[in-house]
């Protein structure tokens, strides 16, 4: 968007700035939050935030783009948080939580995707369509946080997968 002359670098810094506040004020948020409904929650989160993606296609209104980013910031710390203690639950629950390092990868490659579509897609397309893509990946990857009900045949199933798996040292705590 810089590279376009849609931001400068001072406007895309606030918005960055902007987004990582959404993230604090939902970090402080969900850290607090106490629910059975988590995953429920979890779901609507990465919905809200897939729309704030597409959204930023669709205007050139700074103010509508900060609230958007500050909307994604604070639904990206629910989603990761309502998602990480949800999985440390199973994990603990079925006796795989030297494994909860696993969570972070997920963040992790999140981050490198992101930054690897935005360098190879600023060569071929402009940014209004950059947005539309990160809306489509977040689709494509959606079935990857799918945890499923939080029944007893599947915590038993998933149980026994998770005990199963080889993991390289360096997962453990």
């Amino acid at each position: 968007m810089v590279k376009e002359g849609v931001l400068s670098v001072v406007s895309s810094g606030e918005l960055a700035s902007l987004n990582y506040a959404g993230y604090l004020a939902g970090s402080i948020f969900f850290m607090l939050y106490r629910s059975d409904k988590k995953l429920r929650l979890f779901y609507s989160l990465y919905a809200i935030n897939a729309v704030t993606l597409i959204l930023m296609s669709f205007s050139q209104n700074f103010v509508f783009w900060s609230v958007l980013r500050t909307v994604s910031g604070f639904a990206s710390a629910g989603m990761f948080i309502l998602f990480s203690s949800s999985i440390m639950e199973r994990l603990k629950k079925n006796g795989g939580a030297h494994r909860a390092g696993l969570i972070y990868i997920g963040i992790g490659l999140g981050i490198f995707i992101s930054g690897l579509s935005v360098l190879v897609m600023s060569s071929v397309t402009g940014w209004q369509n950059m947005w539309i893509v990160f809306f489509i990946e977040s689709l494509v990857l959606f079935p990857v946080c799918y945890i499923g009900r939080d029944d007893h045949t599947a915590e038993r199933t998933a149980g026994a997968e998770l005990n199963d798996l080889p993991m390289h040292p360096y997962i453990y705590f």
